[in-house]
């Protein structure tokens, strides 16, 4: 017999675990609501043209591509932005416009612990404002969301202008760029070997590649490590300007202790401009970012007649349940309180489905029973599903209109009256 199973890297999600996603999903949609961001939703299924455009060789090579009947290449979204992007290039709204989304994303890579080929991720984006007041609030809101789920996180902040400026100060090869950038980001994860060995395969000399290192290998508090920067490149305008961006975002962003400058922070996707971030949570950094992102000016250019400075971020809410379920914060769900109604007969079941509605109509979840079925083997229905009350509707609570509601943990009954 044939057992059917999804595609590898792939998972179908059980009820337990979509009552967590919709709990995340609905602290996500509160903060981004109140600091007021509209939710909207892009097509799953792009254009190969509107991905190619601006994803970076790397994300290309993870995308899910095929030809439609008509000999048309489309290709699985790899991210929300590029179409969140596309969108908003074609519709004619006040600026700034602020948009959010959560859905599903496809990158065919190697399946891993909290890394799925098929993912969910949410996406916050801004566009329409070239100041870093913009970079600040979507930091901000980002974390927000994180600390009103209970995490604790370190926000590692960097401003990719400044890493280019640095590769030109060191006269690395503009050619070279992609594949050094790509290195840097690795620096982090690598060990010095390792990363100088990734340097000189990049293209860059042994000196290059030193001097790389021991500049963008550098992290720590804003106001600690600036002002080393801005002494130690104080002859050079270029580099100068990007450090003076990145103190402008720190003191935007205030004194919070979880933003830290970290220099290897490049992010890989190909679309970033400027300033770039990503956040991992301070117990489990092993299990990578909760959320990044950054400033992408020029994406919206790219799919319309008129460009506009644009900055987003993205988390994946696989990771993150992973991170939360290990820091036992799903214990601070707010669950709906649910009850059980079980007729005894189908003569009393219209005044059972009226109780059933008023429970409801005060905030719980109510179910009643469909199946006719004894009131033993309701009671073991409702014992395995868990339900928090229990009541058993008569021809005696019908006549009375009260019955009796058991709490199915402690046992207690209070006498209700409908």
């Amino acid at each position: 017999m044939a057992i059917y199973q999804p595609p590898k890297g792939m998972k179908d999600i059980a009820p337990e675990e979509m009552g967590r996603r919709k709990w995340i999903y609905s602290v996500i949609r509160n903060v981004l609501d109140s600091y007021g961001y509209t939710e909207v939703a892009s097509v799953e299924l792009e254009m190969w043209e509107t991905l190619a455009a601006k994803a970076g060789e790397e994300n290309l090579n993870e995308v899910y591509d095929f030809k439609d009947k008509a000999d048309r290449r489309l290709a699985l979204r790899f991210d929300l932005t590029c179409g969140i992007a596309r969108m908003v290039a074609n519709m004619r709204l006040p600026k700034p416009i602020k948009m959010y989304a959560i859905g599903n994303s496809w990158r065919y890579d190697a399946p891993q612990k909290g890394r799925y080929r098929c993912f969910t991720q949410w996406d916050v984006e801004l566009f329409g404002i070239d100041s870093i007041t913009a970079d600040a609030e979507i930091i901000a809101v980002s974390s927000e969301i994180m600390k009103q789920l209970g995490l604790d996180l370190e926000v590692r902040i960097n401003d990719r202008k400044l890493v280019e400026n640095i590769f030109a100060y060191l006269k690395i090869d503009k050619r070279l760029y992609s594949d050094v950038m790509r290195t840097v980001d690795k620096i982090p994860k690598l060990s010095k070997d390792n990363i100088l060995a990734e340097f000189k395969k990049a293209g860059i000399s042994k000196e290059q590649a030193e001097s790389l290192l021991k500049i963008l290998g550098r992290k720590g508090k804003a106001k600690d490590l600036i002002p080393i920067l801005k002494k130690e490149f104080e002859s050079n305008a270029d580099i100068t300007e990007s450090i003076n961006t990145l103190e402008s975002l720190f003191a935007s962003l205030g004194s919070d202790r979880n933003y830290v400058l970290d220099l290897s922070i490049v992010r890989g996707i190909g679309y970033y401009t400027g300033i770039v971030f990503e956040a991992f949570d301070k117990k489990e950094q092993k299990l990578g970012s909760l959320f990044a992102g950054g400033r992408f000016d020029g994406l919206v250019g790219i799919y319309g007649t008129e460009d506009m400075p644009a900055v987003g971020v993205g988390g994946g809410m696989e990771r993150l349940m992973e991170v939360l379920e290990q820091n036992g914060l799903f214990n601070k769900m707010q669950r709906t309180k649910s009850v059980f109604i079980a007729p005894v007969n189908d003569a009393v079941r219209p005044y059972a489905k009226k109780i059933a509605a008023s429970f409801r109509k005060n905030g719980f979840a109510a179910e009643i029973d469909l199946t006719g079925r004894n009131l033993k083997k309701q009671f073991d229905y409702a014992n395995k599903k868990q339900f928090d009350y229990i009541t058993v509707i008569g021809d005696k609570e019908k006549e009375s209109k009260t019955f009796m509601l058991r709490d199915m943990k402690t046992g207690k009954e209070k006498k209700m009256k409908f």
